[in-house]
């Protein structure tokens, strides 16, 4: 891990960092901003971390709030959580669930 991604592991709880790997066998980190349930299934808000040590327009940041995504919970064989890529279908069911949640959180 290089040591940008490790400054901005302390700004955050640990606990909230997730590390996919893609089809391709990379490896990415995202931020889980929160969890919440849609028609019986668990979705997270997880926030992309950049952690290219080349960072091509010389910014420090590493962590990109606008770029998020949606994903499936599910607790696997050890009871620990993985996040899957949702069907179409529940995709939008889920930023339906979301968006409401968003609008609640502003009245």
């Amino acid at each position: 891990m290089n040591d940008k991604f490790k400054e901005t592991e302390a700004e955050f709880n640990d606990d909230n960092i997730i590390e996919m790997t893609d089809e391709d066998g990379n490896i990415h980190y995202f931020y889980e901003e929160m969890k919440f349930m849609a028609k019986g299934t668990q979705y997270a808000v997880l926030s992309f971390f950049n952690t290219d040590e080349d960072d091509s327009d010389g910014s420090e940041e590493v962590f990109h709030e606008n770029d998020t995504t949606i994903a499936k919970v599910v607790k696997n064989k050890i009871g620990e959580d993985e996040y899957l890529t949702p069907t179409d279908e529940e995709f939008t069911s889920a930023v339906e669930v979301y968006e409401k949640i968003e609008e609640s959180d502003f009245e």
